[in-house]
């Protein structure tokens, strides 16, 4: 992936200019035209309908996200949302292997957006009260479906009205809100100070040693949590338990060291790591096989706009009530979305990775 840092006091609003260009119908067909290669077997017409299905998402995302989070947290919550719907509509349409237009859109969407949110009242606990599973048709389903992934393992391939009809093969694709947000790493202090744990990525760094055959990786608290464990290592790695996990050697970090038949597999791969201009580089655990922060930050955005629009005794406690506690959490989130999203969506499009900063941070 390219890299390209883009000098600026005002990194939103630098953003969304650099994008300026794919909002217009003449620079979404050159940045198409661009794309294509001598054996795509795209037509101009479908060339034509794409750029103008592009230039129109990118300028109706620009649209959403130009509302203030200060005092308008519910509407917030829905715009944002719709915003970066926007962006995976032309993220589908910026991909010249299939000839998909707002036609096509317009079609996956007539069977829903490709969530349902169930709530299960018996649940004392906000975060664990609701729950969210994709369905097997719609939107989201059709996205997943287009970037290769197995849509089977994620959506449910019944109908269901209730959590109590989720087959007991299928139970493992319900997925509670707190799933969601400890899988957000720019959420991390926050995070940490409410929940008094771990969330589901780690902050690491390793060396190794070839002349030992030992693997040093340090995870360190400062970059994590104080509530780091041994467990929470394993679990978020996806380790076996044949991996020797060394004592703690220093108050600032941990040390794992392996001897035997060493494999540097069990380390992701610099590639597979989050990098954000709000958090540390982390390896996020992946959500029934998704890797990509922007589609949990989209999942998450869908349970906000729910909640705005459909339950309003619930956002009320959020806001104001038993549940404010939550409302930090919620207010910071937005405040990422607006930051990071039109980021990781220019990453994206022109597949490379873009730094939108001051001066002063480059030195």
């Amino acid at each position: 992936m390219k890299f390209e840092k883009v000098l600026t006091d005002d990194p939103i609003k630098e953003m969304w200019n650099r994008l300026d260009i794919l909002s217009t119908i003449s620079g979404a067909k050159k940045f198409l035209k661009e794309r294509i290669n001598e054996d795509s077997e795209i037509s101009e017409e479908i060339l034509e309908d794409k750029a103008k299905g592009i230039a129109f998402c990118i300028r109706s995302a620009r649209e959403f996200f130009q509302t203030e989070i200060d005092h308008n947290m519910s509407t917030a919550s829905i715009s944002f949302y719709y915003g970066t719907f926007n962006f995976l509509s032309a993220l589908l349409l910026a991909d010249i292997e299939n000839n998909y237009t707002l036609k096509d859109i317009e079609k996956f969407s007539s069977y829903g957006h490709g969530f349902k949110l169930f709530n299960n009242t018996d649940e004392e606990k906000i975060l664990k009260r609701d729950n969210l599973i994709v369905n097997s048709n719609g939107f989201f389903y059709k996205f997943l479906k287009e970037l290769n992934y197995d849509e089977n393992l994620i959506s449910m391939q019944g109908k269901y009205y209730s959590l109590e009809e989720v087959e007991e093969e299928e139970k493992y694709k319900i997925i509670d809100i707190k799933e969601l947000i400890s899988r957000i790493p720019e959420l991390r202090n926050t995070f940490i100070e409410i929940f008094n744990e771990q969330p589901l990525y780690l902050n690491l760094n390793c060396r190794y040693n070839l002349t030992d055959q030992e693997l040093f990786v340090k995870f360190p608290f400062d970059k994590n949590s104080p509530y780091l464990s041994d467990e929470d290592i394993y679990q978020i790695l996806d380790w076996p338990n044949d991996i020797e996990l060394s004592q703690k050697i220093e108050t600032s970090r941990l040390k794992i060291i392996t001897r035997d038949k060493i494999n540097k597999n069990i380390i992701p791969d610099k590639k597979e790591l989050h990098k954000s201009v709000l958090c540390y580089d982390c390896y996020i655990k992946p959500l029934l096989g998704i890797e990509d922060i922007f589609l949990i930050y989209f999942m998450f955005l869908y349970v906000l706009s729910i909640w705005t629009r459909y339950r309003p005794n619930l956002w009320r406690e959020i806001v104001e009530g038993r549940f404010d506690i939550y409302r930090p959490l919620i207010t910071k989130f937005l405040t990422s979305s607006e930051r990071i999203l039109p980021n990781i969506f220019l990453n994206k499009i022109y597949n490379r990775r873009f730094l939108f900063t001051g001066h002063s941070y480059l030195g």
